[in-house]
C-alpha cells in the first residue's frame, strides 16, 4: 500500500517526516489500525482521531472480488454475511433516522434488491429483468398489482436513481412513466396512488429488502459476480501493501 505522510508539522518545524501505514486489525474488530513507521510521536493521539483528519485515508483501501486473482487474506477470513452486515445493514441502520438520507437509503437498497432478484431468477448481470423477476418484485411489494406495473416502478426508481440520481419520467424508448415520490410519512413501503403514481417510504422499502436478503442469504451470495472480500494486495511497483476489498482489476 501507499505510505501516507504526516508532513505539515514536519515541514514547519524542520522535523523528520514520519510515515504511517494502515493494516487490518482483526483482533480488535476495527476496520483499520495505524502502524507508525519511524518516530512513535505521530500517533500519540488515538488512531480514530488520526483517521478522521488524514487526507490519505481513502487511498488506504483497494477493493477486490473473491473470484479474481488470488491475494493473501489478512488474519481470519470474514464471511460474506458478516461483510453484508458491516457494509450495508449497519450503515443503513445509521441512516434510517435521518429524513435527509432517504435518497441515499434507496440508492443503497436498490442494487441489493436487484442482485437478489437476479440471483433468485437465474439472470446474469447484463440480462434484461424478466417478467418472473418483476413478479418477484411484486412478492416483496404487493401494492404493485401486475408485472406491467412492477416494471414501470422499476423504471421509475431503479433506472432513475441508479443512472441519474433522480426518478425517471420516461423509458429509454420515450414512453411516459408514472410520477414517483419519496416520503417518510406513509405507513407502507410502496403505495400506488389513485392517479397511478408511486410513493415509496425509503426506510420501510429498505427494511423489506434487507430482511429478505438476510433470510435467504445463500441466494444473494450465490453465483457470479462474486462478492468482495478484504484481502492484502502486494503490488510489485510499490514496496508496501494495500488492504481492502474489490474487483481485483488494476
Amino acid at each position: 500500500m501507499e505510505n501516507s505522510t504526516l508532513d505539515k508539522d514536519a515541514r514547519s518545524e524542520k522535523r523528520p517526516v514520519e510515515h504511517v501505514r494502515f493494516r487490518a486489525d482483526h483482533q480488535s474488530g476495527s476496520a483499520l489500525r495505524a502502524v507508525l513507521l519511524g518516530s512513535a510521536s505521530a500517533l500519540r493521539a488515538s488512531p480514530r482521531q488520526f483517521f478522521s483528519t488524514s487526507r490519505h485515508l481513502p487511498r488506504s483501501w483497494c477493493f477486490r472480488a473473491a473470484g479474481n486473482k488470488p491475494r493473501r487474506h489478512i488474519g481470519g477470513s470474514v464471511s460474506n454475511i458478516e461483510n453484508f452486515k458491516a457494509w450495508y445493514v449497519d450503515v443503513l441502520d445509521s441512516l434510517y433516522p435521518r429524513r435527509d438520507a432517504g435518497i441515499a437509503v434507496l440508492m443503497i437498497s436498490l442494487p441489493l434488491l436487484e442482485r437478489y432478484l437476479r440471483r433468485k431468477h437465474g439472470l446474469r448481470p447484463d440480462d434484461t429483468m424478466t417478467d418472473p423477476a418483476m413478479d418477484g418484485l411484486r412478492g416483496f411489494f404487493p401494492a404493485l398489482a401486475s408485472v406491467v406495473q412492477a416494471r414501470a416502478f422499476w423504471n421509475v426508481y431503479r433506472n432513475g436513481f441508479l443512472h441519474q440520481a433522480t426518478v425517471s419520467t420516461s423509458t429509454r424508448g420515450g414512453a411516459a412513466l408514472p410520477d414517483g415520490w419519496l416520503t417518510h410519512d406513509i405507513a407502507e413501503p410502496v403505495r400506488v396512488e389513485r392517479d397511478g403514481s408511486f410513493t415509496v417510504h425509503p426506510v420501510l422499502f429498505s427494511q423489506v429488502v434487507v430482511d429478505a436478503i438476510s433470510a435467504d442469504f445463500s441466494t444473494f451470495e450465490a453465483v457470479a459476480p462474486v462478492l468482495p472480500q478484504v484481502v492484502r494486495r502486494d503490488p510489485v511497483t510499490i514496496p508496501s501493501s494495500y488492504l481492502g476489498t474489490g474487483s481485483g482489476r488494476p
